[in-house]
């Protein structure tokens, strides 16, 4: 089944074309239990394609 998930972060492993190509995710807040926006937020699962070879 294709993603429908967005991705916006160029240099991402997992990004192909604009969509995630990751099994899944994990968005953790920053900080805290909770975050307030979306800017409290991060993707765990994000990998910078320089470290591909870690894969």
């Amino acid at each position: 089944m294709k993603s429908n998930i967005k991705c916006e972060v160029l240099n991402c492993h997992f990004n192909a074309r604009g969509i995630c190509e990751a099994d899944g995710i994990e968005v953790k807040p920053q900080g805290y239990d909770s975050a307030t926006s979306s800017l409290g937020t991060f993707c765990e699962t994000f990998i910078p394609k320089e470290d591909d070879y870690l894969t």
